[in-house]
């Protein structure tokens, strides 16, 4: 794998953040093209039906407080 922002040196790059806590994803990766060059460019994780349903359910429980939280 080629270019740059691939993640490689943040091990949380291809990993899911899914209530508060990091994941590996069921699904393994995917590949990141560049439309222009076709270059691979980063992986991206691949959730499972179950992550994602996970993933909106924390969403859910979360907004309520967050969308008191004042900008500042």
């Amino acid at each position: 794998m080629t270019g740059t922002g691939n993640g490689a040196g943040c091990p949380r790059a291809r990993r899911l953040f899914i209530g508060g806590e990091w994941t590996e994803p069921d699904h393994g990766h995917y590949e990141v093209v560049n439309p222009a060059t076709e270059e691979v460019v980063g992986l991206a994780p691949e959730a499972s039906g179950a992550q994602v349903h996970a993933a909106a359910a924390a969403a859910r429980e979360a907004f309520a407080g967050w969308s008191r939280t004042k900008p500042e």
